[in-house]
């Protein structure tokens, strides 16, 4: 039977956004959306050549937010959200008055608060929202989220994980035009952390399904990029229940690392090692001393199912495909809401997994530089 295609209008993502094309393409791989509508961007020239590129209607393209809602709001069955992070709120308050799925790339608010409100505001609208973690789909941490959860490394110790990037420092002449002027305007909560610590929380969320208890943090500020005191580099120690502990760096200052997430899990009878750099090898380090690596043709636990297996394991999948699973989840949740059938929220994130993300990283502003292990509350 032929899936059922979900029209989508989008707030944001116009061509010279950073991801859009990701979202495009990731929405259109597995057939599930058509995206038929949208305002793009404030710029009607941005929203023309947007359309044009996706072969999306002329007539279906606003240059305001008021347009798109009052036009669309019975045309589409969901809508998406790329603006920038600083408009989400605003664009998550006004969208939720038409009744239908949203889906908001991640954060969806730039502060506690915020994220307090709209979720006071869709708990009475009771809209369907998902937050598009995307890392989370890469199908080696699904994988690895599954051997945590059926105690196959043993108790565990310690968590790591890395994810830093090169864009403040490397080719200042070359890149600065690529960095968005509104990220380099930090509010209580840095961009930085709202950037990539939220990725990074995610997944160790996603992974273990424990949140620490306390954090220590170190801070470093830049003044190297147009002369902005932002936010360049974070690490952070955390302890969590049962003499766990991890760690977090987060950086836009690692010349030589364009993008090197990591991750290390360490149990008492296994450890394991993932790096987006090498998506499809999950290595796994046994306590006598041995390696193993598998990947999506090996007979695992969930990363050897057809839906991770678009074409067979020897031609590697990525950024893209990690995407286009979390798409393929966030289809099936919309389609149960629908027809009024439970959600399997296995691989979801919702307004409670926003608010618990965004508590932490407002707990990170308040123990920047202290120097002594702050409690989370």
């Amino acid at each position: 039977m032929k899936n059922r295609l979900i029209k989508i209008g989008l707030i944001g993502g116009s061509i010279n956004s950073g991801i859009s094309h990701i979202h495009f393409s990731a929405l259109k791989m597995d057939g599930n959306f058509e995206v038929v509508s949208g305002n793009f961007s404030t710029q009607k020239k941005n929203n023309i050549l947007t359309a044009k590129k996706w072969n999306i209607d002329k007539k279906r393209i606003y240059n305001s937010l008021d347009q798109f809602i009052k036009h669309e709001k019975n045309k589409i069955d969901a809508i998406l959200i790329l603006s920038p992070t600083n408009n989400h709120f605003r664009d998550l308050i006004k969208t939720s008055t038409i009744g239908i799925p949203i889906i908001c790339e991640k954060p969806i608010a730039s502060s506690l608060n915020e994220v307090k409100k709209i979720k006071k505001h869709f708990n009475k609208k009771n809209n369907f929202l998902a937050i598009t973690f995307n890392y989370t789909g890469y199908p080696m941490l699904r994988e690895a989220k599954e051997m945590i959860k059926r105690d196959m490394l043993g108790k565990l110790k310690f968590i790591q994980i890395e994810m830093p990037q090169e864009i403040f420092l490397k080719n200042k002449k070359k890149d600065t035009k690529y960095i968005k002027s509104w990220r380099l305007k930090d509010g209580y909560i840095s961009n930085l952390s709202l950037d990539l610590l939220s990725h990074v929380y995610n997944i160790s969320n996603f992974l273990l399904e424990k949140k620490p208890t306390e954090i220590t943090t170190n801070f470093a500020s830049s003044s190297k990029i147009n002369n902005k005191n932002v936010v360049e580099d974070i690490l952070i120690w955390l302890n969590f229940k049962e003499k766990l502990r991890g760690s977090f760096w987060v950086s836009k200052s690692a010349i030589g690392n364009k993008n090197e997430l990591k991750v290390k899990i360490f149990g008492e009878k296994k450890s394991l090692e993932w790096r987006q750099s090498d998506s499809e090898n999950l290595k796994i380090f046994e306590n006598d001393g041995c390696l193993k690596i598998i990947d999506r043709g090996s007979s695992n636990l969930i990363s050897s199912q057809k839906r991770y297996n678009r074409y067979r394991a020897g031609h590697p999948t990525g950024f893209l495909e990690a995407f286009a699973n979390i798409y393929q989840d966030i289809y099936n949740a919309i389609i149960n809401t629908k027809n009024k059938k439970k959600i399997n929220k296995k691989y979801i994130f919702d307004l409670n997994d926003a608010f618990e993300n965004m508590k932490f990283l407002e707990n990170v502003s308040k123990s920047r530089n202290k120097n002594i292990w702050h409690k989370i509350k």
